[in-house]
């Protein structure tokens, strides 16, 4: 029997030419990381939906196409004609725009842009005719995560980017594995190949998460200069420089949404803000009207009340400055009456007080006052208000930026506050509408309505009420940064009041909301920092553990007054406050339902690939430097080596190796167990020489010899899948 002819066309049959399901699958993950940093801001189920639709549909697409061997321009023209007639039937109908672009978008040109990128990833995905296209994947997707996280410093969206490292690193890795293989097959030389192999792998594998890490920093400074420049957006003043963007700094940010009980948090001592102000007041950033069970919503709706006060409405300045004046104009703004509330004329005994406010540190998009804002003037890029008190700006604000906020206070006199008439008839009815919601999904959580009637039944005025309720909250719940999250599906104030007992102030301040609402007194949630350090001269230093969040209080003739109800409370944080327990971060994962751990597990699952590939795989396949007390040529080694591998693979198919049997004796019992083809025997035979002739010959074997070795070894491990059924070891007797 002769051996099987190695010859090119043999080749390019090679298994590992073949389309990696791994390598799209990674590819997938990279890119649906990137639809969801775009889909988290636009928070539009149906247009997420869509996308990770076109975008599962479109990797399997490019898949099938591969592994049928069907040529992509043989599809190229029925594939444009077929985009093109849908595209007209979507404007025929029209439908396109609502299709392509979710309302938030419409009127936002940076979330625009977001928009486009995700469609440029989504196309691309159903072009994935070779295994570099599939790494582009990459680029578009880092380019949206950059966006998203420049504007938000959110948990979910750091998770995402996580994810993206992962699937992005194991992508960059398996793609360079291919590709190595591939050069193997076109026959390249073995000590070119092994290089490329050990060192490179791993060393690529490093770059790609470092890489990944920087890029995150880096990207947003040419993302945001081409935002200005495409759409002009005004330029707040220069950063510090691209040096600094390569430092970590804390994402100041409010959201819409507010998540309750997530989990312990960890805060620095970083300089944030210098407040100069006469008082010392809570720097409010955003409220929450709507409770969802599971954390705080604004929900306040263009016309509101009938106010015609949009939702997010741009402010337009007044200049301050003369043309004379030297350096950018300072802006005046001000601040429309939100609907929700009280006019100025209504707020008896109020104060008006001026604060000056000065960002140290951080990276800010949110503008931070007291109560309720009348106006505000600075150095600033466009300026945006919501009717939940929020004010953003167009672009991150740089170190040493100053803006003036002029405020009107509310009175906290609690003999003035006792005094409030206590009936909702004199409560306006937009504020009762926005304000007293209890109800979740349509129930109302009857315990923790007991527990506050119970509470206030004592009280004959709403401040006294509030004050029994903050009260009892602080004495029967314990604050502690640590605490595990509330597990996934449970009320989070009911778990707090009835479960846990322990918390941080969201788990405080919204308890004390719904306790409150639940005996008839308007009450919602508030975000920003507390007062922060004094130093003495009038002026707080705020740093990024003042970040906080509390209970505002509606009182008749009088607006909303802050309660705190950590105020009190026992802390038993341990007293490092930054240790990370090391169960933190599977507690986390366990506690917010199937998604983290199946997200977890996946990841996991390609990390493990990654090893076994670069690994496990590469180290039996490394030459055998010597056997005995002779040293073998590099190509002799190779082929011993690869006959050790070919050993492996029979002893995991049932054919126990002694090392009392020759090469000849073990392949021919090997023969005689195993159900191998005439071809894949006389393959093994031709493998069995060549490892004799490469251990006992005096011969240097040639690179062509080394190279059929793999070609056999490769042929041997398709036709023992074949094999259903290992034979078991004890059947087989030496």
């Amino acid at each position: 029997m002769t051996a099987p002819a190695y010859s090119a066309s043999a080749k390019k049959e090679n298994v590992f030419l073949r389309p990696s399901p791994w390598l799209y699958l990674s590819g997938l993950i990279v890119t649906l990381a990137g639809l969801f940093a775009i889909n988290y801001t636009l928070n539009d189920s149906g247009f997420l939906v869509l996308t990770f639709g076109l975008a599962t549909l479109g990797y399997l697409f490019s898949f099938t196409l591969r592994s049928l061997k069907i040529s992509f321009q043989s599809l190229q023209a029925p594939l444009i004609l077929a985009g093109c007639l849908l595209t007209a039937l979507l404007i025929a109908n029209g439908s396109l725009t609502y299709l392509a672009i979710p309302d938030a978008a419409i009127h936002h040109k940076l979330l625009t842009l977001q928009v486009l990128i995700g469609w440029i990833a989504v196309i691309h995905s159903f072009t994935l005719i070779g295994d570099s296209s599939v790494l582009f994947a990459c680029v578009p997707c880092i380019t949206a995560l950059s966006l998203v996280s420049v504007r938000t410093s959110d948990s979910v969206i750091q998770y995402d980017f996580f994810v993206f490292v992962a699937a992005a690193t194991f992508l960059m890795v398996h793609e360079n594995y291919l590709r190595t293989l591939a050069a193997q097959a076109k026959g390249k030389s073995y000590a070119t190949v092994q290089q490329r192999l050990f060192g490179g792998q791993f060393m690529l594998a490093l770059s790609c998460i470092g890489g990944a890490l920087l890029l995150a920093n880096l990207v947003d400074v040419p993302i945001q200069s081409l935002g200005n420049l495409l759409f002009g957006q005004n330029s707040a003043g220069q950063g510090k420089g691209l040096f600094s963007k390569l430092l970590p700094q804390v994402r100041v940010t409010e959201k819409n949404h507010v998540a309750i009980d997530t989990g312990g948090v960890r805060s620095t001592d970083t300089p944030l803000l210098s407040v100069h102000c006469s008082q010392g007041l809570y720097w409010l950033g955003s409220t929450y009207n709507y409770y969802t069970g599971h954390g705080f919503k604004d929900t306040l709706q263009t016309g509101a009340g009938g106010s015609g006060t949009d939702a997010n409405v741009v402010l337009m300045p007044y200049s301050q400055n003369s043309q004379d004046t030297f350096g950018p104009p300072s802006m005046l703004y001000h601040i429309p009456n939100s609907p929700v509330q009280l006019p100025d004329s209504q707020m008896l005994h109020s104060t008006l007080v001026t604060i000056d406010v000065k960002v140290l540190d951080g990276r800010f998009n949110v503008l931070y006052g007291a109560a309720k804002v009348k106006s505000i003037s600075g150095v600033l890029p466009r300026v945006s208000f919501n009717a939940a008190g929020r004010l953003q700006t167009s672009d991150t604000l740089p170190s040493n930026t100053t803006y003036e906020v002029v405020c009107r206070v509310p009175c906290t006199n609690p003999d003035v506050l006792r005094q409030c008439p206590a009936s909702l008839a004199d409560v306006p009815p937009i504020i009762a509408r926005y304000y007293l919601q209890t109800k979740v999904d349509g129930k109302q959580d009857e315990q923790a309505a007991a527990l506050a009637r119970q509470i206030a039944a004592g009280e004959n005025n709403n401040y006294d009420k509030v004050m029994a309720l903050r009260d009892y909250i602080a004495s029967h719940c314990d604050y502690n940064l640590n605490v595990r999250g509330a597990p996934a599906g449970l009320d989070v104030v009911h778990y707090f009041l009835f479960g846990s007992h322990q918390g941080y102030c969201d788990s405080f301040g919204a308890s004390l909301v719904m306790l409150c609402r639940y005996v008839g007194i308007p009450a919602r949630l508030a975000s920003g920092f507390i007062t922060g350090d004094p130093d003495g001269s009038g002026s707080y230093t705020v740093r990024d553990r003042h970040k906080h969040i509390w209970t505002e209080v509606f009182f008749s003739h009088i607006g909303w007054v802050p309660f705190d109800a950590t105020a009190g409370a026992k802390d038993i944080t341990v007293q490092n406050r930054h240790a990370v327990k090391p169960l933190m971060f599977f507690q986390w994962i366990f506690a917010h339902g199937p998604v983290p751990p199946l997200a977890v597990g996946v990841i996991l699952l390609l990390l493990g690939i990654v090893y076994k590939q670069e690994v496990l795989d590469k180290r039996r396949l490394r030459p055998v430097r010597r056997l005995g007390r002779r040293v073998l040529p590099q190509t002799n080694g190779m082929v011993a080596a690869l006959f050790f591998q070919a050993v492996y693979c029979l002893k995991q198919q049932g054919v126990p190796y002694s090392s009392s049997l020759t090469a000849d004796e073990y392949v021919l019992l090997a023969l005689q167990r195993l159900p191998l083809t005439a071809e894949t025997q006389t393959s093994l035979l031709r493998l069995t020489a060549l490892f004799n002739r490469a251990v006992y010959s005096p011969h240097t074997l040639s690179q062509a010899e080394a190279d059929e070795a793999k070609f056999i070894l490769a042929s041997l491990k398709n036709a023992l899948k074949l094999i259903k059924k290992p034979i078991a070891a004890a059947a087989v007797r030496t």
